[in-house]
């Protein structure tokens, strides 16, 4: 019987072969020094030693895995002797769970949890439609494992569950109970599945405009994956803990919810959300979002119309993304959200008070509650400039109604940290004395580049005599103290900003995002300023194009490039927003623009910008809209079978008779007449020419005092006849001159 064991034995594959073997002395000296101690303390050393022995040996894994007694001898016990196997002895693992296996469970059981509160909560609401029971309750624990099959057959899309970052419970740091105003602090706590058995958006009545619970679930978890990152105005803890475990929402949380779903439909890969239910949710959100936004002001009726201006903006950078911006700029403004204040006013049920308080918030009741406030000025800020920079227009918010320290890093805002930052730099600002840079992230130094992006914009708006020296130098100053401010700001950026490349490889997901959005604004800040310096529309004798400043341009236009292709072949498009998009569009009519001055060809990389606005165009519209008017623009002037000289000429002289163009419409839209009875004249367009602004009007710059130069005239407008302007000035761009750069003057005397 025995020897048929030892051949079936043998006949089994040798699964254990890749064992090795290995050394015991460490073990067997470890056992002898035992028994000789236990023999010199215990008076009965012979029991004792066979005891301790018998207690630190074990049997070899051969024999375990026959399930027979083996005889433990070293290094290799009897059967294995006999039969010639490896035999292995390991050594006796520690008593008690193995690392990190509690975790793993407890993660397991948060996520059953709460695939059975979706179901509790399913059934919930089936029972109280059919009206069979009042007030019913489902306890999310009552469930089998019959249950979660039935779950898992009817909604198939619930595996989703597993990719769900559930919150653990963080450090002591993130539940610190702030002593905000009196009577009223409480702790912010992560987000737990088991905290509170009802939903709070899912009440009695349940809202039949939002998805089901899992669904909604998703695209709240979407919204803080691929919006967040870079519009990070909401805490993800507090946000959870709001909508899915609080009994139950209120309104304007309801309205939050809504603009998250306009908003993060588009990432939402739910087979159950067909086009039409898309369609209809996404109506159905938005309208309600922007009735409520219009009718009340309060921060969470800000935070829904900021969350859908992203769709709106991501849609289209027109009418419709202005008017919104300015609803949401006078609310901030009356709202008093452009300062620090240091008073709240407590509630009051005076009738006669309503005016005031409808324009007056209560005291924040935590640190994140405060921070928010914070980040969603700061997140207005930023939109505005995003929407206003593309234009001649002035901004919304002025530079003077900011008047807010910087927002904190994102970690410190989600763990209920208060901490110090500093206060937005301002030249007549007197307080000067808090500077933590330590407790800034990416978003705060957004908010810094886009400060000196606001003050170029206003620089180039401001018309010039470019026959004057004493405004040239004027301009040539204000110029590169922008330019000395810009580097400053860069020089100071923290170490993760010069590793974007390499963490796109080593980290590609979201936690980078903010760092790509952030050197998205530093190129458009960077070509913004540079470009009117670079590529003027007009020049004169003692107005020149700069050298160097071009070559900071293209400089900025290859480093956006290298980090488009990161993300690219990282797969992070997705998870960037419209502000890149902008970038992109911008660097690529730059290039269209170096192609219009005489000896430069068509840079090659255009064609990458063109095809990476394509692929953004699945999540947000108006890259789509850019990629389209770039293709179009180079498809009817793209050389065929010429030489390279003549194709470089060829397309010099398309590019520069377009911006040339530009230029004229852009003087004839901003001529006033000088009568009242002066006839308003129709100008014809050929169908190309209004996107010959789209393209252009970003570098007609700067703006030229036309009553005061001499050489430059309004053009004649008498009914439909249109006098062209002299173009003596600016029909032949002019190449630079490296050898006699203003700038490079005005860098060598500081």
């Amino acid at each position: 019987m025995d020897g048929h064991k030892e051949n079936n034995e043998a006949a089994r594959p040798n699964t254990n072969m890749s064992f090795e073997r290995r050394p015991m002395t460490g073990r067997s000296s470890s056992v002898n020094s035992s028994i000789e101690e236990n023999s010199r303390t215990s008076p009965q050393g012979g029991r004792d030693k066979r005891e301790t022995r018998s207690a630190k040996k074990q049997s070899c894994e051969r024999c375990k895995a026959r399930k027979v007694k083996c005889d433990q001898v070293e290094p290799i016990c009897g059967w294995c002797s006999r039969n010639k196997r490896v035999c292995v002895y390991y050594e006796r693992n520690k008593p008690g769970p193995r690392s990190k296996q509690a975790s793993e469970q407890e993660k397991k059981i948060e996520r059953l949890e709460a695939m059975l509160l979706v179901l509790g909560r399913r059934v919930e609401d089936h029972i109280n439609g059919d009206h069979r029971i009042d007030h019913a309750r489902v306890s999310p624990r009552a469930g089998s494992q019959r249950t979660l099959t039935m779950l898992d057959s009817r909604f198939p899309h619930i595996d989703s569950f597993e990719n769900v970052q559930f919150q653990q419970p963080s450090d002591s740091r993130s539940i610190l109970t702030m002593e905000w105003p009196e009577n009223s602090a409480r702790a912010v706590h992560p987000t737990s599945s088991t905290s509170s058995p009802r939903l709070g958006w899912t009440s009695e009545k349940p809202d039949p405009d939002l998805p089901p619970y899992e669904i909604m679930y998703s695209l709240v978890d979407l919204y803080f994956k691929h919006v967040n990152t870079w519009c990070p105005i909401l805490d993800r803890n507090t946000t959870f803990d709001t909508f899915f475990q609080r009994i139950p929402l209120n309104e304007p949380e309801r309205i939050l919810l809504h603009a998250i779903v306009v908003t993060c439909l588009r990432f939402s890969n739910e087979p159950h959300l067909t086009p039409e239910t898309r369609k209809k949710y996404y109506n159905v959100s938005k309208q309600k979002v922007q009735l409520y936004g219009l009718e009340n002001a309060n921060v969470r009726a800000l935070q829904a119309l900021v969350v859908i201006s992203l769709d709106v903006l991501g849609t289209s950078n027109g009418p419709e993304g202005w008017n919104l911006l300015a609803i949401i700029a006078r609310n901030i403004t009356q709202l008093g959200l452009g300062a620090e204040k240091n008073f709240g006013l407590a509630s009051s049920t005076d009738p006669l008070s309503d005016t005031i308080r409808a324009f007056t918030l209560p005291r924040p009741k935590s640190w994140i509650e405060d921070e928010e406030r914070r980040r969603l000025f700061w997140m207005v800020y930023v939109l505005d400039r995003y929407a206003t920079i593309c234009t001649a227009s002035a901004f919304v918010l002025s530079e003077k109604q900011a008047d807010r320290c910087l927002p904190c890093r994102y970690d410190l805002f989600s763990e209920n940290q208060p901490v110090e930052t500093r206060w937005f730099r301002d030249a007549d600002r007197t307080q000067t004395g808090i500077n933590k840079p330590e407790n800034l992230g990416s978003f705060s130094y957004h908010c810094e580049v886009l400060r000196i992006l606001s003050r170029t914009h206003k620089f180039l708006n401001t018309p010039i005599d470019i026959e004057s020296p004493a405004e040239v130098e004027r301009w040539q100053t204000t110029y590169w103290t922008l330019d000395s401010e810009l580097d400053s700001w860069s020089f100071n950026l923290p170490d993760e900003y010069g590793k974007i490349s390499q963490l796109c490889h080593s980290d590609p997901n979201s936690k980078i995002a903010n760092w790509i959005i952030l050197h998205a604004a530093y190129v458009t800040t960077v070509i913004r300023l540079h470009s009117a310096a670079a590529y003027p529309s007009v020049h004169s004798h003692i107005f020149k194009p700069s050298f160097v400043a071009m070559q900071r341009c293209l400089a900025a236009v290859v480093s956006l490039k290298e980090i488009a292709l990161d993300v690219i072949n990282t797969g992070m498009l997705d998870l960037l927003g419209p502000a890149f998009a902008l970038s992109l569009w911008i660097s690529a009519r730059l290039l269209i623009v170096h192609a219009s001055i005489a000896e430069h060809g068509l840079d090659p990389n255009v064609e990458i910008f063109v095809s990476i606005l394509d692929q953004m165009g699945q999540y947000w519209p108006v890259a789509q809209k850019y990629s389209d008017i770039l293709s179009r623009l180079l498809s009817q002037h793209r050389p065929v079978d010429q030489t390279v000289s003549k194709a470089v000429s060829s397309t010099m002289r398309a590019f520069a008779g377009m911006r040339s163009r530009a230029y004229e419409l852009n003087i004839l839209m901003v001529q006033q007449r000088r009568s009242v009875l002066e006839p308003i004249s129709i100008i014809t367009l050929a169908p190309n020419e209004l996107e010959y602004l789209d393209v252009f009007d970003f570098f007609n710059y700067p703006r030229i005092n036309l009553g005061k130069s001499r050489n430059i005239q309004e053009p004649m407008v008498i009914g439909e006849n249109v006098q062209p302007i002299n173009r003596s000035l600016f029909t032949h761009y002019a190449i630079p001159d490296p050898e006699n750069d203003w700038s490079v003057r005005k860098m060598a005397h500081g």
